[in-house]
């Protein structure tokens, strides 16, 4: 993942002349990484709508385990598919059961340079997807996503700071900081989906995995792309 990263960024950072930058972005193999994802939570989403328990681990549970569960519950629950379904799944999945988050974002010195990954932006990307293809099935935007990645690196709330609950706990980072789920409350209309299905009860959203379906995260990864033809949308801070 480290590997598949840098070759992304430089391939964004790199003059957007002909077809290079997109040669670039595949060679870099990201897309295949979303994918790959992707696969391994519509495998744990089927057995469990089919009524098998599952079992999900990667070797420590902290990386590949939150997103696989995460992405299954959403594909499965509609609850999870509104904003603050959501958001409470984010902070149970990843926040109390220990991301590395200072490690893998390298928010502190102490955070060594071979131990940083794009987990959670992985992640993120992967929920992309299913509002790309589900876009009335969620109660929120991709903004949502962009404004949490946004707020992941800032490090202005202490939600995503440090690496488990008991480590903020013990630097008391709760009571010093506000948590990153009163922002969105606050802001919450800028996230609101105005084609969203509030009737929502349909089957499980299993998303197509064709290469054609799976797309760059350009709400992301491109919002400050000026020569971008045709233009895009005024980008948005978080």
């Amino acid at each position: 993942m480290q590997e598949s990263f840098r070759v992304l960024r430089e391939a964004l950072g790199a003059p957007d002349e002909g077809d290079g930058v997109y040669r670039a972005v595949h060679d870099s193999r990201w897309l295949s990484h979303v994918s790959l994802l992707l696969r391994g939570a519509v495998a744990v989403a089927d057995h469990s709508a089919g009524g098998d328990p599952v079992l999900v681990h990667c070797s420590d549970g902290w990386d590949r385990t939150p997103q696989i569960t995460v992405l299954a519950m959403v594909m499965l629950e509609a609850r999870f598919r509104t904003m603050d379904g959501f958001l409470a799944l984010v902070q149970k999945e990843w926040a109390d059961f220990g991301h590395k988050f200072d490690e893998r974002c390298g928010h502190t010195d102490e955070s060594g340079e071979d131990q940083r990954s794009p987990v959670f932006l992985l992640f993120a990307d992967a929920m992309a997807q299913l509002l790309h293809q589900f876009p009335a099935r969620f109660e929120f935007t991709a903004d949502l996503l962009v404004a949490l990645l946004d707020q992941l690196f800032a490090c202005r709330y202490g939600t995503f700071l440090d690496n488990c609950f008991v480590k903020r706990d013990r630097k008391k980072i709760h009571a010093a900081t506000a948590p990153l789920w009163w922002y969105f409350h606050e802001h919450r209309a800028k996230f609101l989906n105005g084609n969203y299905d509030e009737e929502d009860e349909g089957p499980p959203l299993i998303p197509s995995l064709q290469p054609k379906n799976v797309v760059f995260f350009d709400a992301y990864f491109r919002r400050f792309d000026n020569t971008a033809m045709p233009p895009r949308a005024p980008a948005t801070y978080y």
